[in-house]
């Protein structure tokens, strides 16, 4: 690189992209970028030179080069990578001390925003080397050059010692190192940078995923050394004002007009996948607001209404599960207030029961009182008994209910025996009625024997030529007529079975359908027995 360049680039501000490999563009005209990206046939002849380098301010001018191995990571050389980061570790050790004397001694503007931009530089670069040698799985690299190796003969192993893991943990901890020496002030103290935040503690949140992660004494050192400071240091704390004036914003829209939300249903859903909480509880609340005001009465709405409906609710009753208790206690409270406004189906009814049941259990105390509100609720806008009944009265059409659901499950298991019996004489009716064929194909076959046979007497005498001619036409007249005697009868058999068949089908549809309401009958007596069972629960307590 030119000194012209070198200089202009150290006196530019080193903005960190979003991705590493943006640094190549020039996000404005005072921002660092790097010009061209090294080839690895460039690389053995700068890694020699830069292996000689000790000025911290070095980096400058290096900066291309580390770039291009961190972007080339996977095609570099074990012992290039390994060259590579002990240059970056050293320069770091020397600007972490240089930065703490001159902080000591004092800075200039100009001289603060250098040591800014190399520190901002050598911690981009060792957070970027840790991730890649982290999600290299390959332990060994190929060489630009492969070596030829003679027949029973090893290889040169000496890249065998250079391990991913281990750059990793050098990186690692040269990054603790840094962080740890008091750089702080080189930042405005309003100004927390965000990028610089975000790409320091990127390869810890990285080193999360892998199960092993306890068993690394360097990353059990370093990891939370580096979450720490940024959280004390550089304010690594999420904002929530933000949040919390989006949540207010769509709780007011909703409110105002369920309508504009029901058009951006869509973006909604996707809002509540969000981490904030603040989100996901407003677009809950947003979400009852439609049901309660464009998605009633039940009469009026079409297919596509009741569809979306549906969906609203299936979300409302997924984020009673949710992970946070503030969610799980809005949810419940959102879903009390729709059953006690009479907006919930029964067939939601009673999901809203089951999982309100669940509720009672649950870690968070809030989330304990809003499920026994929601159950309280349930059981009284329920449509299946008034609440004025005593707790023997209860216990007695406990009884009575689990009675009946014995008769309906006895009706049920007595029609599918019947069923079988059924199935097993069809089976015998259709191998009787194969029999019978196969006797008549017999019978038929010898029949036509005979005829044979008699037809090749009288056709061996020569002296009654007429009157075998006549007796055979007369033969086959009769012949004739007795075949059309027989298909008139099997004529008369398949139109008798065709009609018995279609009996056998109407009788069918007909006994599905009262097996359908006797299921349908079966699943309401569930459905009471279990409501009772809660109201005999709850008046214990």
């Amino acid at each position: 690189m030119s000194s012209r360049q070198s200089e202009t680039n150290r006196w530019s501000v080193f903005d960190i992209p979003n991705k590493f490999e943006d640094l190549k563009y020039q996000i404005s005209s005072a921002s660092y970028y790097v010009p061209n990206v090294l080839d690895l046939a460039e690389f053995n002849t700068q890694l020699q030179s830069c292996a000689r380098i000790r000025e911290p301010n070095q980096i400058l001018d290096y900066f291309p080069l580390f770039y291009s191995i961190a972007i080339e990571y996977g095609q570099v050389p074990s012992v290039s990578r390994h060259q590579a980061a002990d240059a970056l570790i050293r320069l770091t050790i020397s600007e972490a001390a240089e930065v703490q004397r001159r902080l000591h001694l004092g800075l200039t503007g100009d001289e603060r925003r250098l040591h800014l931009n190399i520190i901002k530089m050598l911690c981009c670069l060792l957070a970027e080397f840790t991730i890649r040698a982290d999600s290299d799985n390959s332990q060994k690299v190929e060489e630009l050059i492969p070596k030829t190796q003679k027949k029973g003969k090893k290889g040169d192993q000496s890249s065998d010692n250079f391990t991913n893991e281990l750059l990793r943990d050098k990186c690692l901890k040269a990054l603790g190192d840094v962080l740890r020496a008091h750089i702080r002030p080189l930042w405005e103290p309003s100004i927390i940078d965000e990028q610089f935040v975000k790409t320091v503690t990127k390869p810890c949140y990285n080193l999360l995923r892998k199960q092993d992660v306890h068993k690394n004494a360097v990353i059990k050192e370093n990891f939370p050394l580096i979450i720490a400071i940024m959280v004390d240091k550089f304010g690594h704390a999420r904002d929530s004002s933000a949040f919390k004036s989006m949540a207010t914003f769509i709780t007011q829209i909703a409110e105002l007009d369920p309508k504009i939300i029901r058009t951006h249903i869509d973006l909604l859903l996707d809002l509540l996948t969000v981490d904030v909480h603040h989100i996901r509880i407003a677009v809950l609340i947003a979400f009852a607001h439609v049901i309660d005001r464009e998605l009633v009465p039940v009469d009026s709405l079409d297919d596509s209404a009741k569809k979306l409906r549906d969906e609203l609710f299936r979300c409302l009753s997924d984020h009673v599960y949710d992970s946070n208790s503030y969610v799980r206690t809005n949810a419940l409270q959102i879903w009390a207030g729709l059953i006690q406004g009479k907006k919930v189906p029964v067939k939601q009814l009673i999901q809203a029961f089951e999982f309100g049941l669940c509720r009672l259990r649950d870690a968070a105390c809030p989330v304990r009182k809003e499920a026994v509100t929601l159950v309280m609720h349930v059981i009284l806008s329920n449509p299946y008994f008034g609440i004025d009944v005593t707790h023997a009265d209860l216990e007695e059409q406990r009884i009575k209910t689990e009675k009946e659901l014995e008769e309906l499950q006895k009706i049920v298991n007595e029609k599918d025996k019947s069923d079988d019996d059924d199935v097993d004489e069809n089976e015998i009716d259709e191998k009787s009625k194969d029999t019978k064929k196969l006797v008549r194909r017999d019978d038929d076959d010898d029949d036509q024997k005979k005829e044979d046979a008699e037809f090749i007497i009288l056709s061996s005498d020569e002296e009654n030529d007429d009157n075998i001619v006549n007796d055979s036409r007369t033969s086959n007249n009769i012949s004739q007529n007795q075949s059309y005697e027989m298909k008139d009868v099997d004529d008369i058999k398949v139109k008798i079975e065709k009609e018995s068949g279609e009996n056998a089908i109407n009788q069918s549809i007909h006994e599905d359908l009262e097996r359908v309401q006797i299921q349908q009958e079966i699943d309401k007596k569930k459905e009471l027995i279990a409501i009772y069972k809660v109201c005999l629960y709850l008046a214990t307590y």
